[in-house]
């Protein structure tokens, strides 16, 4: 796709529409479902020095269960644990498990070309999305069908690709003698849905792992 395009060109060919202060701006990350991991996804935003270069650190955003999730319970509600503006540096997102949790650096991370805006209403949208029905921020429980890592992260994204935009995939439970298919976001759905838009730029190639459903990739 936009083959004519390089990392190289400046604000993604579209000077006027985006400001590309040191490249990329904006980072999809995501830890890949394969190889029986279930994987995991996150966002980062360049942070910037006094003279509006970055600064070679990133602020990352993310979202945990607060209990034990498996496949045996991950349709099931339980505390979120929201993680926002934790400040690490670009080097270490890119080769370092800065979860602490995957035991791995990310598998695949993407760059998206955005203006100040654009991260403006991605980071708002995150921190509205997090409200229980209270309206309590960071509240909102998790859930792995319905509202996880992937679901939080896309919908910060919704606020630059539409309400609409989504990444999703069909997940079969098991219930009982029978089954049913649920529509749900997942990290490699979210990756490879990410890597499609225009402006956008694979910083870190995860390989033929996105390429996995995400049941067969938990379940190998």
């Amino acid at each position: 796709k936009y083959y004519s395009w390089t990392p190289y060109h400046y604000c993604g060919n579209d000077p006027v529409n985006f400001i590309d202060r040191g490249g990329d701006s904006t980072y999809s990350v995501i830890w890949a479902t394969a190889n029986g991991e279930i994987g995991h996804a996150g966002i980062a935003f360049d942070n910037y020095n006094s003279s509006g270069s970055p600064d070679g650190t990133v602020s990352y955003y993310d979202l945990w269960p607060g209990e034990s999730v498996t496949m045996l319970n991950f349709d099931e509600d339980v505390p979120g644990v929201y993680i926002d503006i934790a400040t690490y540096s670009k080097k270490d997102l890119f080769n370092k498990d800065i979860t602490g949790e995957e035991g791995r650096s990310p598998d695949g991370i993407i760059a998206i070309v955005t203006s100040m805006s654009d991260e403006k209403n991605i980071k708002n949208k995150l921190l509205e999305s997090s409200k229980d029905e209270k309206g309590n921020l960071k509240m909102k429980q998790y859930n792995g069908v319905g509202w996880n890592c992937s679901t939080y992260i896309q919908s910060g994204l919704q606020s630059i690709y539409g309400e609409n935009w989504g990444a999703y995939e069909y997940i079969e439970l098991s219930l009982g003698l029978s089954s049913v298919k649920i529509l749900s976001v997942t990290p490699n759905a979210l990756f490879n849905k990410v890597r499609d838009m225009k402006n956008t730029f694979v910083r870190k190639n995860p390989g033929n792992k996105v390429n996995n459903s995400f049941v067969n990739g938990a379940k190998q």
